[in-house]
């Protein structure tokens, strides 16, 4: 009985142990299947962030450009006032195309032959023509929003002052 007993003793005893281990060897081979899945992860995760890739660009970029054509759409709007009165509302605001292409062309040493430049700085002044409008609140969409973004007429805030 004894033995039988010791028996039942080390029969209770090492099955706990096990099951210890057996967690233990569990959790190995759960952060083993982790690390294989998370080698063979990336290769899709990258293919989806080389979709959904974000723009980023310092604030310093941002401002130098916000200035630009904020100071550039000013002037501008003084200048045909000035010259033909506010009769024509037609010609005093420029058109979200008409802006970006402006920049563009400032750009252009910078871009140079590069299309992939183009594109990237067309990209960039698009999104930052959109935080103008949509979030900064710098400059303002004149007339119907009906017509597509790249022909909406824009203007500078009233209230914004220019390089402050």
């Amino acid at each position: 009985d004894e033995s039988g007993g010791q028996q039942d003793d080390e029969e209770d005893a090492p099955p706990s142990a096990e099951a210890a281990g057996a967690e233990d060897d569990m959790e190995e081979a759960k952060e083993a299947e982790d690390s294989a899945a998370s080698l063979q992860q990336p290769k899709p995760a990258k293919a989806k962030k080389a979709k959904k890739k974000k723009t980023q660009i310092t604030f310093e970029q941002y401002e130098s450009i916000s200035n630009a054509i904020a100071t550039y759409m000013r002037s501008r709007e003084s200048e045909v006032e000035q010259v033909e009165g506010k009769d024509d509302e037609e010609s005093t605001y420029l058109t979200w195309g008409q802006v970006m292409e402006w920049y563009l062309e400032q750009c252009e040493a910078q871009i140079g032959d590069s299309l992939e430049e183009l594109d990237r700085m067309k990209k960039l002044t698009n999104l930052v023509l959109r935080r103008l409008v949509k979030v900064d609140h710098v400059l303002v969409v004149i007339g119907d929003g009906d017509i597509t973004e790249y022909e909406r007429k824009l203007a500078v805030h009233p209230n914004y002052v220019v390089g402050a």
